[in-house]
């Protein structure tokens, strides 16, 4: 029998190399210490030019400013990088790497539903293209009517074919609910937070080259469920997440140890310790991640927090926001 796994660093090598190139891009500890000791979102900007940032900050400066340019030219980063990364993902793991990058997909149809009234230049920067092009968006910008378009879309003809019977029932409640209101884009926006939920619960559970990542989105499956769950219970409501096979009791006595949550800690700061710690770990796995699919996803998820703390950095400064505050927002 030929011993396959000989062929293993031949098809994950370009990626390997592409991944690696890519990581040493990201942003460096030493660009936060800056970020924030800058006081205005133009310093920020103006220190973002000087990364590799600047080619997005240029094309969209004419247009935006703040942190609405900031978040874009953020965003369009993201996106370029993702369909970059695609065309080196070896065959055998293009399925998987596609549907972890449908949490984009989905993200960017929520965002063109809420916006389709709009003209499509004013929709285009807030897309980020996943596995769905831009040409596709543009032609279902110019559909009428919101079934047809959102069939034009991978997710979105998922979404028109679920049937209510087979979504759990704590959920087919609340949509139960919003088709008594007759606000189709709220219903549908509802149908997209299930199917992103379910897909994170799905990709947790993936093995193979693909099982340090999954690990991470566990992590993230289980702080969504908790928080979920402890806010519904401020509000005297109950979150029933066995739904989704997950035990929210459990969740807590885990994620409450592990932190070291103290009496009266309020749930915002639980949250932001959580994520943190998670986006700690998906550091300290990247450098296990050769020659495999985690090496990009893994890269995907970092950069996704290196958008985030952008975003929080800035608003931030537009709110004149202490440094001590801001770095307990960071990822």
């Amino acid at each position: 029998m030929i011993n396959l796994n000989i062929f293993y660093p031949l098809s994950y090598g370009y990626m390997n190399a592409k991944v690696s190139a890519l990581k040493a891009k990201l942003l460096a500890p030493s660009f936060y210490n800056e970020a924030s000791n800058v006081s205005t979102v133009d310093g920020l900007i103006d220190l973002l030019t000087k990364t590799p940032y600047k080619r997005y900050i240029d094309a969209y400066v004419p247009y935006y400013s703040g942190v609405e340019l900031i978040d874009i030219s953020a965003a369009k980063r993201l996106s370029m990088l993702i369909r970059l990364i695609r065309k080196s993902i070896p065959k055998s793991d293009l399925g998987i790497y596609d549907k972890f990058i449908s949490r984009w997909d989905i993200l960017s149809l929520k965002a063109f539903m809420s916006k389709k009234h709009e003209n499509f230049d004013e929709v285009e920067p807030y897309i980020i293209e996943g596995s769905v092009s831009l040409s596709t968006y543009k032609r279902m910008f110019k559909e009428k009517d919101m079934i047809k378009c959102l069939r034009l879309h991978p997710v979105g003809r998922v979404i028109t074919e679920l049937r209510l019977s087979d979504i759990p029932e704590g959920f087919r409640n609340v949509l139960l609910e919003l088709m008594k209101t007759g606000n189709r884009t709220a219903y549908f926006s509802m149908l997209m937070d299930y199917l992103m939920l379910s897909n994170l619960i799905e990709l947790s559970k993936a093995g193979g080259s693909f099982k340090l990542t999954a690990s991470i989105l566990k992590g993230i499956v289980e702080v969504k469920a908790l928080i979920t769950a402890e806010r519904a219970n401020e509000r005297n409501m109950k979150f029933d997440a066995s739904m989704f096979g997950l035990n929210t009791e459990q969740i807590k006595k885990k994620w409450f140890k592990m932190l070291d949550v103290k009496e009266g800690e309020s749930l915002f700061s639980v949250e932001q310790r959580a994520y943190k710690l998670i986006a700690d770990r998906a550091r300290k796995l990247m450098p296990l991640t050769i020659m495999r699919l985690d090496k990009a996803t893994l890269f995907l998820l970092l950069l996704e927090y290196e958008v985030t703390n952008l975003h929080r950095i800035g608003v931030a400064k537009e709110l004149n926001i202490s440094k001590k505050d801001v770095e307990v927002l960071l990822l």
